[in-house]
């Protein structure tokens, strides 16, 4: 079983997610929506989610509709 401790997997995929890295977008994103390793903030879900289905990530577009749908994006 892997192990591994999610704030340092949200620093990584911080690093990874600014340089444009669309998978490491999705999953900031998610870290950020779920409060795994940082602090819940749907801000930040919304913006990285935001990024990745931009460039055409299918996953990362159903997590966006759903924070859509769930009222987590402020207008």
């Amino acid at each position: 079983m892997c192990r591994y401790n999610k704030a340092t997997a949200a620093k990584w995929y911080s690093l990874g997610a600014e340089q444009g890295d669309v998978d490491a977008q999705l999953q900031l994103g998610m870290l950020y929506k779920n409060g795994d390793g940082v602090t819940r903030d749907y801000t930040l879900a919304v913006r990285w989610l935001k990024k990745a289905a931009d460039n055409g990530n299918a996953t990362a577009q159903n997590n966006l509709a759903g924070c859509y749908r769930n009222g987590q994006v402020r207008r």
